[in-house]
């Protein structure tokens, strides 16, 4: 007889199984809980339970955000990225195709981001809010991949040790003949400043001791071109105006100075950092987001004064700024192009470095500086030589891997206006002293004023040297007869080409001596044509400088002595060296110097300084001479 079961043995078998089912899933519960595992670096149970979210259309994108999540806190995401695409190829979800078009773009497939962005921007719904930026970041990664495509010729080399080491180098600068390179150097979380000494044409790396400190950290810094001035980013200080401000150090016989706040002027309670000098000094660049700019991180402009006073800081405006960040200004010695990073403007990668110049119009529509030297990571803190030939800045090879300092040649396009260094030791010629001197620097072309400089303590001056302007430079100190020096670089022959020379300043003598043995000068900056005795409007600045020697003192007195070559007969130069002498006393007396003050004298070619075979040699033989005696 068959067993049937009783009803009460069927309601308990109902029970039993209800009881052993599959529970229904409390998803943000288990939402939470995939969260707490993923912040306690439980990765499997994270994935588990991030994986099982996105089986259900409700929580499909916190589960994939927390299945990106996972692979990226452990550097897997070139695991993912195929087992994403292969999932996108039968769900079209917008949140999966821009996932997969970001996480492409950040891992440096630019096509295959493009792709997927295309992608995405075809299945967004009419009018939502984000097809505007889904275009943009189409037309980014369609520029960034046209310059990837066709990249500059050039290489990009790392810096060797000791100025790159095993941990993260950045942001570099330079002083205008390259023997000096500051870097910023983290070591543990530890920022710090170093300086590269270059001996023997090897860098000798050693902390600025009197900058850095053990607690805060220093970094991204500027060397003013001359090597004296140094600006740099000290943060988390609980005294200073906000989380980064900007601070200054002088180097004084070879020591710099304990740094010293720049004051509220530049600082403020928001973020300064990453100043740059221009190479004189006198100018400051710096980036900061502080609420009256563009958005994000803007780059700002101060001007020093004659007594170093820095004026209200002005936004570069909206040529340059964007409402994103800007950042990691630099100013060539040319005066006239800034090379500086961006997130803003259209680049390969999330930083791109870009170059704007400087017109009457203001500054130019940044240009991209293009591949290979932007890449698809974050590119700062681009710095060019003097000579505008070379670059250095700081960039990654990897998302994951430390920043270092490389070195790459300029393509054409993007170097600055031509320019080089002037580099002097001035001295006193009687005993070798160095001389703290006025160094003026004026354009003979157009009779401007360029700049007045001084020489340091050590008598030495390191300053910009413009290509194509015809300058007369005089060195001049109270009690010595002025030195004079015509430089005209109509291009730069090869290198650098810098114009480096040590003056002897000659005192003025106190007694009366014979006129042979009088402290005499050459007039760099008389000019005459050819056969003639007649000055040239380009000779007014010299004679304005022998008249202001003359009528300071009215107990001493002049001779002017003219020299020739030995081309033509020895008569005619005889004579024309006399002309030439009583034509600068001309002049002289026509500003107020009395007659009885100048004596001239015509030498002819009897007295060459130089080889008369060659045109240079000539070109020397040619010159005016300055005598100065006392009554």
């Amino acid at each position: 007889m068959p067993n049937y079961l009783t009803i009460a043995q069927l309601l308990f078998l109902l029970f039993f199984l209800s009881c052993a089912g599959p529970k229904s899933i409390d998803y943000q519960e288990l939402l939470t809980t995939s969260q707490t595992s993923l912040k306690r670096g439980l990765y499997t149970e994270a994935l588990e339970g991030f994986n099982t979210l996105k089986e259900t259309p409700q929580y499909y994108n916190e589960g994939l955000k927390g299945v990106i999540a996972v692979y990226q806190d452990q550097g897997k995401i070139d695991q993912l990225l195929p087992i994403l695409a292969q999932e996108s190829e039968h769900r079209s979800n917008t949140f999966l195709l821009s996932a997969l078009g970001g996480l492409y773009r950040d891992q440096g497939s630019l096509k295959e981001s493009l792709q997927y962005y295309e992608q995405y921007l075809a299945a967004l719904p009419d009018g939502s809010k984000n097809v505007s930026r889904v275009n943009k970041v189409i037309t980014e990664l369609e520029l960034a991949i046209e310059l990837i495509d066709n990249p500059h010729d050039v290489t990009v080399r790392k810096l060797d040790k000791p100025v790159n080491s095993s941990f993260s180098e950045y942001a570099p600068s330079l002083t205008l003949d390259e023997e000096r390179l500051i870097f910023t150097r983290e070591l543990r979380g530890q920022e710090d400043l170093y300086e590269a000494v270059l001996v023997d044409s090897k860098y000798v790396v050693n902390p600025i001791e009197a900058v850095n400190t053990r607690k805060y950290n220093e970094g991204a810094q500027s060397i003013s071109g001359n090597g004296r001035k140094l600006v740099f980013t000290h943060c988390n200080e609980d005294f200073g105006y906000g989380g980064c401000d900007l601070y200054e150090s002088t180097k004084i016989n070879g020591q710099w100075s304990k740094p010293k706040n720049m004051g509220k002027v530049i600082n403020g309670k928001y973020w300064e950092s990453q100043p740059a000098l221009n190479a004189d000094g006198t100018e400051l660049y710096f980036a900061s987001n502080r609420p009256s700019g563009m958005g994000g991180s803007d780059i700002w402009k101060s001007t020093a004064n004659a007594g170093g006073v820095w004026s209200q800081p002005i936004n570069l405006g909206d040529a340059i700024n964007t409402p994103m960040k800007e950042q990691s200004p630099f100013i060539h010695p040319d005066g006239q192009t800034i090379y500086f990073s961006s997130d803003g403007h259209l680049g390969i990668g999330g930083f791109d470095l870009f170059l704007s110049r400087k017109s009457e119009q203001g500054w130019s529509t940044p240009q991209n500086i293009g591949a290979p030297i932007n890449t698809v990571y974050d590119d700062h803190n681009l710095i060019v030589s003097t000579d505008g030939l070379r670059a250095y800045y700081s960039r990654q090879d990897s998302a994951s891997t430390d920043r270092n300092i490389y070195e790459v040649t300029l393509p054409e396009g993007v170097k600055p206006m031509p320019t080089t260094y002037l580099k002097l030791s001035v001295l006193d010629k009687s005993n070798g002293q160095p001389l703290m001197a006025a160094v003026d620097f004026d354009d003979i072309d157009t009779g401007e004023g360029v700049k007045t400089l001084m020489t340091d303590p050590s008598g030495r001056l390191l300053t910009t040297l413009p290509i194509g302007r015809n300058l007369a430079i005089h060195v001049d100190l109270e009690g010595y007869l002025f030195h004079s020096e015509n430089i005209y670089y109509p291009e730069l022959r090869h290198g650098h080409d810098p114009y480096i020379d040590t003056i002897y300043l000659q005192q003025i003598m106190e007694e009366p001596i014979a006129v042979e043995e009088a402290p005499s000068i050459i007039l760099n900056n008389i000019f005459f044509d050819s056969g003639s005795a007649d000055l040239k409007p380009e000779s007014e600045q010299e004679i304005s400088y022998i008249y202001t020697l003359l009528n300071s003192d009215p107990t001493i007195y002049a001779t002017i002595i003219g020299h020739t070559d030995n081309v033509g007969s020895e008569s005619d130069n005889q004579i024309l060296s006399e002309r030439r002498a009583k034509a600068i006393k001309a002049a002289l007396v026509k500003k107020s110097i009395t007659d009885q003050r100048i004596t001239t004298l015509g030498k002819g070619e009897s007295e060459p300084i130089d080889d008369n075979t060659t045109e240079e040699g000539r070109k020397r033989n040619r010159r005016t001479e300055l005598k100065i005696n006392r009554s």
